[in-house]
C-alpha cells in the first residue's frame, strides 16, 4: 500500500514582526499505514528525569563535565525496517513519471516510524 502525503508551511517572524523566511515540508499521512505490514512498533524514546538526575549527581561526584546534546533531526534519521513506498509530492511528478512511487529510505514526519531512535 502506498502512504498519502501533504506540504505543511510555515512562516518565521522576527520580533519586530517582519518575515524572516518561509518553510515548507513534505509530511507523510502515517494514519493510512496498516500495522504488521507498514510497520509493528510505535514509541518513542524519552528519557526519565530520575535518569538525567542521577546522570548529572555521578558527574558532579566524579568531576566530569557534562554537555547538552539536542537531536532535532532524529526523526529525519531514523531507520525504517519496513517496506514503505510513498507517493510523489504534489507538483513533483510529470505526466510520463505519475505512476512512479518513493521508497523511504528514513523516516519522514508523520510516519509511524518516525519517533524510533
Amino acid at each position: 500500500m502506498t502512504v498519502g502525503g501533504r506540504w505543511v508551511y510555515a512562516i518565521k517572524w522576527n520580533g519586530k514582526g517582519e518575515i524572516v523566511k518561509r518553510k515548507a515540508r513534505w509530511v507523510a499521512q502515517g494514519f493510512t499505514q496498516i500495522f504488521g505490514v507498514d510497520y509493528d512498533k510505535t514509541y518513542g524514546a524519552v528519557v526519565r528525569m530520575e535518569s538525567v538526575r542521577m546522570t548529572i549527581a555521578v558527574a558532579v561526584t566524579l568531576g566530569l563535565q557534562t554537555f547538552q546534546l539536542d537531536f532535532k533531526g532524529a526523526y529525519l534519521n531514523s531507520p525504517i525496517e519496513h517496506d514503505v513506498y510513498m507517493k510523489q509530492p504534489d507538483g513533483f511528478a510529470t505526466p510520463e513519471t505519475a505512476h512512479l512511487v518513493c521508497k523511504l529510505k528514513k523516516a519522514l514526519y508523520g510516519t509511524k516510524q518516525g519517533a524510533h531512535e
